[in-house]
């Protein structure tokens, strides 16, 4: 009977205390990628974590819509032109605060535009004026009054986790940084990104649970991280572009050029797959500046892959009597992409050489898709003046300059990432839209996610204990019962 009553007492111990145990634990990712962390003080970092670290910790003027990338109001509630017409002036959202207490000023954002190198002015308390051609600014705004007061931030944690966003820096060591949630809204309540000296430390880490997600990995990783059975292999455009420019005078030879390009075995080819074709060179971020379906296909069919088309037109063209001078980065990975179009000319005719510098004839850029010279910022129709037109520039400019084959598109080069789902759920949201899970444009994937249900039958539900407790108690009575049976018959 001792017995009995002891495994009662265990069960309605365990009962009582393993629902307790398992709410305090915080919500908690673990980000894993390579390269140094460095500094996170928005005046000297330069990493990609650095980078995401004040994504999540300071706010942005505007956003980007993470779906399309379509601009999104951000710290700015509204915007119109400058009366000067050689900026915009943006109104602040009200009550914005850090973290210390301190309000967000117009101060703060001046600071932060200078700082990117751009130029603004405070008009009053809840205002600034920004030089620029068109709306849109994603430099970070940092605390001011903080940057003034402490030299060096990555030697002064308190300092350093002053921000505005979601999350705030609240730990870090060499390689590794944490950010806990500022409010209560956020299911993820802990981000922590870690880095790894090599691929292989990563994927295991991965593999072993030890990280949630996995990003920055080689191209030839691909195989073996989808090899994984507890991972899923994600890829997403990073923000860039490249491009080839043409400075020939003949329009036939500029379209033969591309006509002799085939972009998606280039994409299979130079980077395993993991990349993203296309002719028409992107000017900014989200679909409202790229043109409209009809000539992007019509782009298409006239500027790309067909080698026989190519030679067609070579048979007329005028070309310099010698190689062409092909301007290429010294990057391995620029290389590789130019080696492959000087093959693919050379078997339509025409031979090209690799230079470092102009002179040139063909260059190929990697360009940074939000550097286009438009602005990429956020717009709402009742406050702003000309977006309309503006969008319908940069459609034209994009397609002028892919129709001459001035500059056309080649592709975009793919972030390869990995991420479990054992931990937190909520990954891509919209799956059949690739995008990335983290360092992407936008921060929005994080507040989406949740915690993972527990595997099926892993983890019994209260009811389960409840059961369990009355069936050991019945068990008790029934044994109790027996023995006193036992014990009157005995004694009769």
């Amino acid at each position: 009977m001792r017995r009995c009553i002891a495994a009662l007492a265990g069960v309605i111990v365990v009962f009582a205390s393993y629902a307790p145990a398992r709410a305090a634990e915080p919500l908690r990712l673990t980000v894993g990628t390579l390269g140094a962390i460095g500094a996170l003080d928005p005046r000297t970092g330069a990493s990609d974590v650095a980078r995401e670290v004040w994504n999540l910790q300071y706010p942005t003027l505007t956003a980007l819509d993470p779906k399309t990338l379509d601009p999104v109001p951000g710290l700015a509630i509204a915007w119109s032109p400058a009366p000067n017409g050689r900026g915009w002036v943006y109104t602040l959202r009200p009550s914005a605060t850090w973290t210390d207490g301190k309000p967000v000023t117009a101060d703060d954002v001046v600071a932060s535009v200078e700082r990117a190198g751009g130029s603004a002015r405070v008009v009053d308390d809840d205002q600034v004026e920004i030089a620029a051609s068109s709306p849109g600014q994603l430099v970070n705004v940092a605390p001011e009054h903080v940057l003034e007061s402490v030299r060096d931030l990555d030697k002064n944690l308190p300092a350093l986790g002053v921000g505005a966003g979601p999350w705030h820096v609240t730990a870090r060591t060499d390689d590794s940084v944490q950010l806990d949630a500022r409010t209560d809204g956020p299911a993820l309540r802990q981000i922590v990104f870690r880095t790894y000296p090599n691929a292989d430390s990563l994927i295991s880490a991965l593999h072993r649970g030890e990280v949630d997600v996995v990003s920055g990995l080689p191209y030839t990783d691909a195989p073996r991280v989808a090899a994984l059975s507890d991972a899923s292999v994600n890829h997403a455009p990073d923000g860039t572009q490249y491009l080839l420019e043409n400075s020939l005078s003949d329009a036939r030879a500029r379209q033969a050029i591309s006509l002799a390009i085939d972009r998606t075995d280039l994409v299979a080819k130079t980077v395993d797959g993991i990349g993203t074709p296309g002719v028409v060179p992107l000017l900014a971020p989200g679909t409202a500046f790229a043109p409209d379906d009809a000539t992007q296909r019509r782009l298409e069919a006239a500027l790309d892959a067909q080698p026989a088309r190519a030679r067609q037109l070579l048979a007329d063209a005028e070309l310099p009597n010698r190689p062409l001078r092909f301007a290429v980065p010294r990057d391995a990975a620029d290389r590789r992409v130019a080696d492959y179009i000087v093959g693919a000319l050379d078997a339509v005719g025409v031979h090209a050489d690799i230079v470092d510098d102009a002179p040139y004839d063909l260059r190929l850029v990697r360009a940074t898709i939000r550097d286009n010279g438009y602005g990429t910022g956020p717009v709402q129709p009742a406050t702003s003046v000309g977006y309309p037109e503006q969008v319908a520039q940069v459609q034209d400019r994009a397609e002028r300059l892919a129709a001459g084959a001035v500059t056309v598109g080649l592709f975009q080069p793919d972030t390869l990432q990995a991420f479990r789902s054992d931990n937190v759920t909520g990954w891509l949201r919209t799956p059949q839209v690739r995008s990335l899970v983290v360092f992407a444009p936008t921060t929005t994937q994080y507040s989406q996610l949740v915690a993972a249900p527990p595997p099926p039958g892993e983890e019994a539900s209260t009811s389960t204990y409840v059961v369990g407790a009355i069936g050991v108690v019945a068990l008790c009575g029934i044994a109790f019962a027996a023995a006193a049976w036992i014990r009157r018959r005995s004694i009769a």
